[in-house]
């Protein structure tokens, strides 16, 4: 493992280093969590900037750990995560620097600089993962870590918008796994890659993932009809969480949707092209239908609210409106969509903003006036200027007039709008581009309604309780002020900028170079498109004062929490209650009957077993006394071939010594018959002789008397010496076979 893949690790494990420092320190002074924060944010910054860094000069980091059945934490930025990284690290030191001072008196310091901190490791995890597992851990991880922040007030408000805020989430969440986990057993991975075309080879509905995740993503953001939870977590938690909650929290479902939409959808399979295509255009419409209700709705809901807070909340969801368009529009022109695609991005960087500055100018107002209802409030432009200008400067980049943030982004989706109608040739489309203006303008209404009702007339409050904002809360006000001035005064560097997200989505990168020299933002037409939406929204401000509008208050059955959410949740008590509970007691009967039977069933098979270790002990017992008669009669048996081996011993030594007397035997024999067989030798030697003088001496006695008896019986004449020797020897030959042949034998 590189040493330096490890600095991946480092923007989530400082926070929370930090927040098990500051909970179990045993330092008591109130300054001891504010230091920790700032100085665990300023050093996860400096880590985050310099993994952007190193990314922008083509180092490749890449980070695995704890590996568990082929998943585990895998890290390797993007671009575009490490540059909303590096946003998100700067904008959350900022908070945390405003939280310093906003938090001097309030209760419960520890608790809440230590969860802001877990709250941004979570956030910063999101964008640094590598894979769908590792982003929905982070994504869960910063949900549950950011509910103590929504209930820091700890009243009966707070308790309320916590079980909202964690019951949504949940939902959500859930929605989202279910999503991850069908596309990883269709694909086979988890990882953020084009995978378009394996959904449609495999005949997975492409539409049933792409709900998974927009619902899953798009509650974060807070799409309508998800947004219920932003105007009660956004009212209850204190100004800098809920400057993260909308300004760094909802990026990450910002950040999640423009991935799944222009990554993982984008198909790279030339047979699937035009299937892949038609997929990507019906999801474009459809977000766009979502994209032009969320802006146009939550613009409606920010202009009747008379709580700053509330009406900066539903601005929020609007905004997300407007960069849901721009997604949609992404979808809908393809590869042709990398103009739509920058202008998601740039907007989502410029709401970070100024949305965490207008919430933050909403704390510096409580704290000076003690109230946030527009009725309480009023001239305080003579008591806080600083405030007045900074709030203008925020407000008019969401307005988006020239020279402020917002300028260059709303120019772009303009732009991207009008090039969908034009490649779509629909008259339906033409009208998406139409209702963006009145979109504008209802933005531009409800900021006329909140500065005036704040900085200009009457204080209608009982007292202020400051005249000032604070050197600290100055100094962070400046920095985004600064910061979105900027942003304004160059928009096509930082168009060209954001540009180098649409690297290795579904968009043409060579079509969207050649786009970008074209784009010129300071013409009158790109004027006309912002002005006159904020003279039509001056109009509609004026028409709504004096027509009450401003007071109406539409009936509970038409918001969509009381058409949708609250009849939904009610349909489920009344199951609960009437249908569950009675299949619950039914489940709870069979329980208990089946406890009865259970517990006889148990108490046979307890005799049973019984009997059995009866028996066992009983073969035990047997068992035992065999073996101790087998030992026994083993050991008999040994014995026995002990003497057996005794006595075959003794016979083996008797053998050996008569094998020993035999063998002697045998050579004296031996030595015997050579001794006979020398003599016989000898014996025939003299024996042949012996015959033929015989036979010499026959045949002259035969010619000497040449008569011969002609009678054959014996005769003592006819013996002679010659026979008696052969007779004599003879007897002696047999003799010698006689006696020596027996002993051999």
């Amino acid at each position: 493992m590189d040493s330096l893949n490890l600095l991946l690790l480092t923007p989530t494990i400082i926070p929370i280093l930090g927040a098990v420092l500051i909970l179990c320190g045993t330092v008591r002074s109130w300054l001891w969590p504010r230091l920790v924060a700032v100085v665990a944010g300023l050093l996860t910054l400096s880590s985050t900037a310099l993994i952007f860094q190193l990314g922008r000069n083509g180092t490749v980091l890449e980070l695995n750990l704890l590996q568990v059945v082929d998943y585990g934490l895998s890290f390797r930025p993007s671009f575009l995560g490490s540059t909303l990284a590096l946003l998100v690290a700067g904008l959350w030191v900022l908070a945390t620097l405003f939280a310093a001072s906003y938090l001097q008196h309030t209760h419960s310091p520890r608790r809440f600089f230590s969860f802001f901190l877990l709250s941004m490791s979570g956030c910063l995890g999101v964008f640094l993962a590598a894979d769908y597992f590792t982003l929905f851990v982070f994504f869960e991880f910063m949900t549950f870590t950011a509910y103590p922040l929504v209930v820091h007030a700890e009243n009966d408000h707070a308790r309320r918008a916590g079980d909202i805020y964690l019951y949504m989430s949940v939902a959500g969440g859930l929605v989202l796994l279910f999503g991850v986990l069908l596309l990883v057993w269709t694909t086979g991975t988890a990882e953020i890659t084009p995978q378009l075309h394996v959904l449609l080879e495999r005949g997975v509905n492409p539409y049933a993932v792409a709900l998974m995740f927009v619902v899953g993503f798009g509650l974060k953001m807070g799409l309508v009809p998800l947004h219920i939870w932003l105007p009660y977590t956004y009212t209850s938690a204190p100004a800098p969480a809920t400057a993260m909650l909308s300004g760094a929290m909802n990026k990450t479902g910002v950040y999640g949707l423009v991935t799944f939409l222009t990554i993982t959808l984008a198909g790279n399979s030339a047979t699937l092209a035009s299937a892949a295509a038609r997929v990507q255009e019906n999801l474009g419409l459809v977000l766009m239908v979502v994209g032009l209700a969320t802006m146009l709705i939550g613009g409606y809901l920010a202009l009747i609210q008379n709580n700053i807070k509330r009406l900066l909340a539903y601005s929020s969801v609007s905004q997300m409106g407007y960069i849901l368009l721009a997604v949609a529009s992404v979808m809908y022109l393809t590869k042709e969509g990398g103009l739509a695609h920058t202008a998601a991005v740039y907007h989502a960087f410029n709401h970070a903003l100024f949305s965490t500055a207008l919430f933050l100018l909403a704390g510096v107002i409580y704290l000076a006036a003690g109230s946030l209802h527009l009725e309480r409030l009023g001239g305080l432009a003579r008591f806080l200027p600083f405030t007045a200008i900074t709030t203008l400067i925020a407000a008019l980049s969401v307005l988006g007039l020239p020279g402020f943030a917002g300028f260059g982004s709303k120019t772009l989706i303009h732009k991207a709008l009008v090039a969908a109608a034009e490649h779509g040739a629909s008259p339906w489309l033409l009208l998406a581009e139409k209702l963006f203006v009145v979109g504008s303008a209802i933005t531009a209404a409800y900021f006329i309604k909140l500065y005036l009702g704040v900085f200009f007339g009457q204080f209608k409050g009982e007292r202020l309780r400051s005249r000032h904002e604070g050197w600290l809360s100055r100094g962070v006000l400046t920095l985004l002020s600064v910061s979105m001035l900027l942003v304004g005064a160059f928009p096509g560097a930082v168009m060209r900028f954001f540009s180098l997200a649409a690297e290795g989505t579904l968009v043409n990168t060579a079509y969207l170079a050649k786009k970008l020299p074209t784009i010129n933002f300071w013409t009158a037409y790109a004027y006309g498109g912002v002005f006159w939406p904020f003279v039509i929204g001056a109009g509609l401000y004026i028409l709504a004062k004096y027509s009450g509008l401003f007071g109406w208050r539409y009936p509970k059955w038409l918001s969509i929490e009381g058409v949708i959410f609250r009849p939904a949740y009610q349909a489920f008590l009344i199951f609960c209650c009437r249908y569950a509970t009675k299949a619950d007691g039914g489940i709870c009967d069979v329980y208990d009957r089946g406890g009865t039977i259970s517990g006889r069933l148990l108490r046979r098979v307890k005799r049973f077993d019984d009997l059995i270790d009866e028996g066992y002990d009983a073969v035990g017992h047997g068992t035992t006394q065999l073996v101790e008669q087998a030992r026994q009669l083993d050991q008999g048996v040994g014995k026995m071939y002990k003497v057996a081996g005794q006595r075959a011993q003794a016979v083996a030594q008797t053998m050996s010594a008569l094998d020993a007397s035999v063998s002697v035997g045998y050579a004296k024999a031996g030595e015997a018959a050579l001794r006979v067989t020398e003599g016989l030798t000898e014996l025939e030697q003299y024996a042949e002789e012996g015959a033929t003088q015989a036979a010499v001496i026959i045949t002259s006695r035969e010619a000497l008397a040449p008569r011969v008896s002609e009678d054959t019986a014996f005769n003592l004449q006819n013996v002679t010496i010659g026979s008696l020797i052969v007779a004599v020897l003879l007897l002696i030959l047999l003799a010698i076979l006689y006696i020596f042949g027996g002993q051999v034998l």
